[in-house]
């Protein structure tokens, strides 16, 4: 009985392995043929230049309101305001 629960985890093993292989090698030849034809793969390419001060549309204050929710207390919505505006809008000035 322990020999053949040891055959089958071993199958299991030797399945996704295979899979983990073939994955690897398809993602592989698909990277080559992506870049062969131009394509731009490096997120750090992907990334836009940050936005200049004067054309910062979400820099105007009125616009900061909006996100920095003022009014509303609930603490889901300062930590998704907090979230936004650390994260998203601030990144603009690094």
């Amino acid at each position: 009985m322990l020999l053949v629960l040891a055959g089958l985890i071993a199958l299991v093993a030797l399945f996704y392995a295979e899979k983990d292989w073939r994955g690897k090698r398809a993602w592989e030849n698909c990277k080559r043929e992506l870049e062969a034809k131009g394509h731009v793969l490096d997120w750090a390419e992907l990334i836009p230049l940050p936005v200049r001060d004067g054309q910062n549309f979400f820099d105007a204050p009125e616009m900061q309101e909006w996100f920095m929710y003022p009014k509303l207390r609930l603490k889901a919505f300062k930590c998704f305001s907090f979230f936004f505006y650390k994260v998203i809008v601030a990144i603009n000035y690094e």
